[in-house]
């Protein structure tokens, strides 16, 4: 009788042990932190001014070390829209123009940079029609002589008091000449853009690299203007960021920190190798781009890219110098550095 209770019991032993050595491997699997998943979005991927936010993209391991999981998505280039989608928790962290949350913090909205992306990089071009209307100046001419050549012209750009027209009218102020003598049109498609050019409602253009070179590639436009190379010292001003609202950075300061210091990571990978760099952004985004024109265009970016994914008091400084040329009627006192700058984004 004995022995046949101890075979039971050894049965038993035998079909429950594996169920609860798995369910220990369960147990244990579910206790492995999760990557924190964060919804990420680009204002625009058809420019090369968002260096570091590509190299992300394209990399996504830069993330993944640190317990990130982003998801991506464009707004194709409507910073209104993506300022709403951050607003209403539809976005957690978008790539855009520093102008958006400049603007928003100065009329009481709650947004944050938490990671510089890339200092200022955009090109102006002038469609080849419209060369009769610049009085005898060339692309060959000095830098003086280009700028006030555009006086009276119409200029293509985002709206008034985001970050591309902004910059113009700081290079223009340079040389006496405001923002208001030439025609800002309001347009944020470049393909819309570069047809305006090629039909005569604009006589130029302006916006990131990479954008509106396929105008210089087939002939229809000429390069006027190109940024940091023909004004360097704005290399450093910020122009792009990753922005979310004060209300997620505060309440997921973990995965904030860990976001800038990947940026940091992408922008300093990027201006050290190169040749990766260049070819991780063209295989993610801009296999279709002429090589040349893709060579140029993110050669011409890689001076402002980050290398440590913060912004410093300086150059805070010159971001809003930017912004009040911009738009001059704008009030921005209360935008400070401690509001905009998140902590962990602040040098």
């Amino acid at each position: 009788m004995q022995s046949r209770l101890l075979k039971v019991v050894a049965l038993l032993l035998l079909v429950t042990l594996p169920a609860a050595a798995s369910a220990g491997v369960r147990s244990n699997e579910a206790a492995k932190p999760q990557a924190d998943t964060v919804r990420m979005a680009h204002v625009t991927i058809s420019t090369l001014a968002e260096g570091s936010a590509y190299i992300l993209t394209g990399a996504p391991a830069l993330l993944k070390k640190r317990g990130i999981a982003a998801k991506w998505s464009t707004f194709n280039g409507s910073s209104p829209n993506l300022t709403a989608a951050l607003l209403a928790r539809q976005v957690d962290v978008g790539i855009i123009g520093v102008g958006t949350p400049i603007n928003a913090v100065a009329q009481g909205g709650d947004l944050r940079i938490i990671a510089g992306n890339a200092g200022f990089a955009m090109n102006l071009v002038l469609a080849k029609d419209a060369l009769s209307k610049t009085g005898g100046v060339t692309s060959k001419s000095k830098l003086g002589q280009r700028l006030k050549a555009l006086k009276g012209l119409t200029i293509a750009s985002t709206a008034v008091g985001t970050t591309p027209p902004s910059f113009l009218a700081y290079i223009l102020q340079t040389v006496g000449v405001k923002l208001s003598d030439l025609k800002m049109v309001t347009v944020n498609d470049p393909l819309a853009m570069m047809e305006g050019m090629r039909n005569g409602r604009y006589d130029g253009a302006m916006l990131g690299p990479g954008s509106l070179e396929p105008a210089l590639n087939d002939g229809s436009a000429v390069r006027w203007l190109s940024l940091p190379k023909d004004f360097p010292p704005v290399a450093r001003i910020p122009l792009t960021a990753a922005v979310a609202t004060g209300a997620w950075a505060d309440s997921h300061r973990s995965v904030v920190a860990r976001l800038r210091a990947a940026f940091g990571e992408a922008g300093s990978w990027g201006t050290r190798k190169r040749a990766g760099a260049k070819a991780l952004i063209r295989k993610t985004y801009f296999q279709s781009m002429d090589p040349k024109v893709f060579d140029i265009a993110v050669t011409d970016s890689m001076p402002t890219w980050t290398h440590d994914g913060k912004i410093s008091r300086t150059e805070f400084n010159r971001m809003m110098a930017v912004q009040r040329v911009g738009n001059p009627r704008g009030d921005f006192t209360s935008v400070t550095y401690e509001k905009l700058i998140d902590r962990v984004a602040r040098k």
